[in-house]
């Protein structure tokens, strides 16, 4: 019986100490590379106007096409991040560095420009097969925080899932 108590105390103590936080089962569900499959900008009062405007791509669609291609974002398990434009296996534009980090329902992004440092925040949450991220501010620059940047992203192949 003794025996028994032992084992059953240990088993407890394993899965106790083992056992993750929500934040670091985000930052290992993020460590990979990802890229846009949806993206939408709503701007409910466009440049002070009572119109909505938005700005929608679905890039499951093979005839949605944009100018600048899909974003793709790596996040490597030391907290760096990078982030480009890819058009027909190819990088457009300039690739984005930085510093990431994850909570449970919360993306940071810390990055160095031209003029400063910078850090962006977005609602992270856990959607099938990726991850999705929104934010409000004022894209239109109308004096009004309320327009919408959702982003949905999935895993690309060449990652194997973190668990």
């Amino acid at each position: 019986m003794k025996v028994v108590k032992f084992v059953a105390v240990v088993a407890l103590l394993v899965s106790v100490i083992s056992c993750s936080t929500p934040d670091e089962k985000m930052k290992k569900y993020m460590i990979g590379n990802w890229k846009t499959i949806y993206y939408k900008w709503e701007l409910p009062t466009f440049k002070g106007k009572d119109t909505l405007v938005e700005y929608a791509f679905d890039y499951t669609n093979p005839e949605e096409h944009r100018p600048e291609g899909v974003t793709i974002y790596k996040y490597k398990e030391d907290g760096v991040f990078e982030t480009w434009n890819e058009k027909s296996g190819s990088v457009v534009g300039v690739k984005t560095k930085g510093k990431w980090r994850a909570t449970k329902d919360s993306l940071y992004y810390d990055f160095e420009h031209s003029k400063g440092s910078s850090t962006i925040v977005l609602k992270l949450s856990v959607i099938e097969d990726g991850y999705a991220t929104n934010r409000v501010v004022d894209q239109d620059r109308d004096g009004e925080v309320d327009d919408i940047l959702y982003i949905e992203t999935v895993r690309l192949p060449d990652t194997p899932k973190e668990k």
